[in-house]
């Protein structure tokens, strides 16, 4: 499971925004916000933020239910009914500062690419490296559904997990 490792991240970057795209039952989103509050706990700043977004209203009312039965303050998640592509593009214009650093990565499903050209938008480029980590099905992995996108980084490494263990998880393999 990876979000004890997300969790971790967050914690070491000390990050105060997490945006949570296709957010589903909000698993990475309370990951995040355990990350946030332990970095709290070993001095890192406070008031961090995580917004879930996801086009399925049940989804999104699992996924607050998860953040208030781990008893995270209601008050740092936002969660919103709305179209993901549109809301990433929006939240990247309006929270994210032209030269900051940043990463977007995840199971985007772009069969046409276009959220990797929005992305191009902000000088995002795609890290690959292994060139076309094949993610999907999970069993026998033919394509590439999750991506990771930079600007400002550089990766120090791509891994794609494989086994048993894995496709069992999900249909789709993560980046790690």
């Amino acid at each position: 499971d990876s979000r004890k490792r997300f969790a971790d991240c967050v914690q070491r970057l000390n990050l105060r925004k997490v945006l949570n795209c296709f957010c589903y039952t909000g698993g990475f989103s309370v990951a995040a916000l355990a990350g946030m509050r332990a970095a709290e706990q070993a001095g890192g700043q406070g008031g961090g933020v995580v917004t879930s977004i996801d086009s399925s209203g049940p989804a999104l009312e699992r996924a607050r239910a998860h953040v208030r039965l781990n008893g995270f303050d209601a008050s740092r998640a936002t969660f919103m009914d709305a179209d993901v592509n549109a809301s990433l593009r929006q939240f990247i214009e309006r929270e994210i500062p032209d030269n900051a650093p940043l990463i977007v990565a995840g199971d985007f499903n772009d069969w046409g690419l276009k959220i990797k050209h929005m992305l191009a938008d902000f000088g995002l480029s795609e890290y690959d490296d292994p060139p076309r980590a094949l993610t999907y099905p999970a069993r026998l992995p033919i394509t590439q559904l999750d991506h990771v996108y930079v600007r400002g980084l550089i990766p120090v490494g791509l891994h794609v997990p494989r086994g048993r263990i894995w496709w069992r998880m999900s249909d789709h393999l993560p980046l790690i």
